[in-house]
């Protein structure tokens, strides 16, 4: 008997509780009773507790604690270790103001509210969908005052009051749009999807007015008043509870009764300190930030039951939660992630204290993503972090960028099992792991063809345009010295070689030939002159005299003419080349 086989039950735990996944698979493999206790569901939690601390808040498989165990080890190894394919998306829509995307379902969408205009694209491949998504007239673009995205559907807010739904048809290129009858009595300044019903919208004002809008007739089927000054926040819960915050610091609840209307929930208007910049609601519960702290406040009774402060951390910036993670965490001016479990908010007693801290970046935090595995967090120092849901421990970094573009913070992450996705500026990029993503070795260096970015392709052609002109040029230049050597060719075979006369001599050689060829001319006109019956008529004597001079005579003058020429530059050859 070996002396691992005399260890204890207890102390066997310990030690496959240290083992990865597959180590774990591969020791019940050994013997019936390495097996038994492999298979025995409650040595996977013990692992899980050992590697992770705690038990997780939201399991991701509630059947089997052992594909819970796999399943977590699986995700901290991909996102610390495995390589990343990175995509740019520049959907030209100047700077991206609202974005919706579905990372599953690779879709995308983005819009830019100033201009009123959206855009789809594909967060996989970076495609972008050239017809673009208007919201507006094209005589009035910035009449759009606020935007808001979901799956195939953009709700669109105006500075007139009125709301209106564009519908865009899986598979088609068809877009239906249409205005939703009445109107707020100023410009509508936020709005809200229902989780609960697909056809429920609502709206909020600078009148201080939530419209209920029912998008399958048009119609505003409640008008929810009760707070004075401008609606800036608006959130729907699934029990299809309507809360509202407003510019004069107060917050202000609707309920939704039987027979479809809305009431008010008197015990849910309370004045706030400062001027909420976040909400979201939970479960029976909203939260909303105000100045440094978190305010946990019952939709029931309307009572603040949690004030969640982290000292000396700032001001709140942003929060998140999801239902499928368990926590909510909040983000801070100070580059501070924090994170709360949902459970200890909604129970008695005084205010939690947070799972975890951590710093997480140099500049304030500007937005969060989470999920049941992971945190991501975005800041303005140019960083998005993910870290561990459970421990708190930073999984990897990604950087958005060194370019202009990138000074720009993070508006949204998103996040699933295999992929990141960050929208700043102009434009969104996308992190995404799989099996078939491997990082290029050096003996594969250049094979393929790569993407280039935009500054590199104009470098490339602007070196490209240089090369032909030169191309140009030198075959210009060429052409014009085939002409030279054609030339004096001609000239060579016509009066003979000049020999080695430098470029003085051949000037001189020139001159002379003038002087003698003008010597000449001179003389022949003298000779006519004498000759003429008078001066007067001298003209149209040697006219006369040419006129009657036969071809053959004009012939003999040019034959005399070259073979003076001819018998002058063979005066200028060395002896031996005139022989």
């Amino acid at each position: 008997m070996a002396d691992i086989d005399r260890l204890p039950d207890e102390l066997l735990v310990r030690i496959f509780v240290l083992l990865d996944p597959q180590a774990l698979e591969k020791t019940q493999c050994v013997c019936k009773r390495w097996h038994r206790m492999v298979a025995d569901d409650r040595h996977w939690r013990d692992a899980l507790v050992t590697a992770f601390g705690r038990q997780p808040f939201r399991r991701l498989v509630s059947t089997s604690w052992r594909s819970e165990y796999i399943g977590r080890i699986k995700q901290i190894r991909r996102w610390s270790h495995e390589w990343a394919v990175s995509v740019e998306i520049r959907p030209r829509v100047a700077v991206v103001s609202h974005c919706y995307a579905d990372l599953e379902a690779n879709y995308m969408l983005v819009g830019n509210v100033n201009l009123g205009i959206a855009i789809q694209c594909d967060p996989t491949t970076g495609k972008v969908n050239k017809r673009g998504i208007q919201g507006c007239p094209e005589d009035d673009p910035t009449m759009a005052r606020c935007m808001l995205f979901q799956r195939g559907r953009i709700l669109w807010g105006y500075r007139t009051g009125t709301v209106a739904l564009t519908q865009l048809d899986r598979g088609t290129a068809t877009r239906r749009y249409w205005m939703l009858h009445d109107s707020h009595a100023g410009a509508v300044s936020c709005l809200a999807w229902s989780p609960a019903m697909n056809n429920m919208v609502a709206s909020g004002g600078v009148d201080g007015t939530v419209r209920i809008w029912d998008t399958a007739t048009r119609a505003c089927t409640a008008l929810l008043r009760g707070v004075q000054g401008e609606i800036t926040l608006l959130a729907f819960d699934a029990r299809s509870q309507a809360v509202a915050c407003t510019d004069q610091n107060a917050l202000a609840g609707w309920s939704r009764k039987e027979d479809g209307g809305f009431e008010e929930l008197p015990s849910l208007h309370l004045p706030l300190t400062a001027k909420p910049t976040a909400l979201l609601l939970m479960d029976r519960q909203c939260a909303v930030a105000v100045g440094d702290r978190v305010l946990v406040v019952s939709l029931n009774t309307g009572t603040v039951d949690k004030s969640l402060l982290v000292p000396a951390r700032g001001l709140v910036t942003c929060l998140k939660w999801a239902r499928s993670s368990g926590i909510l965490c909040c983000g801070y001016s100070v580059g501070t992630v924090a994170a709360w479990e949902t459970a200890a908010l909604q129970a008695e007693g005084g205010d939690p204290p947070p799972l975890w801290t951590v710093e997480a970046h140099e500049g304030p935090v500007t937005s969060l993503a989470i999920d049941a595995c992971k945190v991501a967090s975005a800041s303005t120092d140019g960083t998005v972090t993910v870290w561990d849901v459970l421990t708190a421990v930073r999984l990897r970094t990604f950087g958005i960028g060194d370019d202009e573009e990138a000074l720009y913070p993070v508006v949204s992450l998103y996040m699933s099992n295999t992929a990141l996705l960050a929208v700043f500026g102009g434009k969104a990029k996308c992190w995404r792991f799989g099996a078939n993503n491997t990082k290029p070795s050096k003996d594969k260096k250049g094979r393929g063809r790569r993407k280039m970015s935009y500054d590199s392709m104009h470098h490339r052609l602007e070196l490209m345009y240089e090369v032909q002109e030169e191309m140009r040029e030198t075959a210009s230049r060429h052409a014009q010295q085939r002409e030279d050597v054609h030339l004096n060719q001609a000239l060579a075979s016509e009066y003979g070689s000049l020999g080695d006369l430098t470029e003085e001599e051949l000037l001189h050689y020139t001159m002379m030939l003038s002087l003698e060829e003008t010597g000449r001319s001179s003389a022949r006109d003298s000779a006519a002159a004498m000759y003429a019956p008078s001066s007067v008529g001298a003209a149209s004597a040697v006219d006369a005299e040419r006129a009657t001079s036969s071809p053959d005579e004009e012939s003999l003058l040019d034959q005399e003419e070259r073979d003076l020429i001819r018998a002058v530059m063979l005066s200028t050859l060395p002896d031996e080349k005139a022989s």
